[in-house]
């Protein structure tokens, strides 16, 4: 189901959370580093309930599943913007060690 040109895999937040009795949602990284302020403005922001993310590897994220992947082409992980969107983000961003450590060696291999 599109979200408003968004991305063609969303979920209404207020249906799937407080529509069900869920208090707090984690989103399984729909957005990645160019496309997280957006999600972040338009859906974390605007709920008055607890939005957490996890960032996608790819720099756009899912934004249209059916006709544009999150990894095209090798340029598609920008692992220092991608590390500089989680630190930007540390209030609502959920990842682990394992990812950070993972940018961080793509990072001294490019």
């Amino acid at each position: 189901m599109p979200r408003e040109g968004v991305t063609d895999i969303a979920l209404d937040p207020d249906l799937i959370g407080p529509g069900q009795g869920v208090s707090v949602l984690a989103d399984a990284g729909s957005s990645g580093h160019v496309t997280f302020p957006g999600f972040r403005k338009y859906i974390i922001d605007t709920k008055p309930y607890g939005i957490f993310a996890f960032l996608n590897f790819g720099s756009i994220g899912l934004i249209r599943t059916n006709v544009i992947g999150d990894f095209e082409t090798d340029d598609c992980i920008q692992s220092d913007e991608t590390l500089r969107c989680i630190e930007a983000s540390r209030d609502v961003m959920l990842h682990d060690s394992g990812f950070r450590d993972y940018l961080l060696r793509l990072m001294v291999e490019s």
